[in-house]
């Protein structure tokens, strides 16, 4: 057998790779329900948004120079 051969044997015998698609279907199963809730409307977020205490009341200045 060549070297070739030989490598296609190792790759032929390996075991499937299952230990990954248990977590990336958990990931995406925990996405997806996150995802259905908050577009679903059950998950929304009721907090007021305010500004802080010492705002800054000056509008930025932005110089430009040669």
């Amino acid at each position: 057998m060549d070297e070739l051969d030989q490598s296609y044997e190792v790759f032929k015998h390996r075991e499937p790779i299952y230990w990954i698609l248990v977590p990336l279907a958990t990931l995406l199963v925990v996405i997806g329900l996150v995802s259905g809730l908050v577009f679903g409307g059950v998950l929304e977020g009721n907090e007021v948004r305010e500004a802080p205490e010492h705002a800054p009341t000056t509008q930025p200045t932005v110089q430009i120079a040669p």
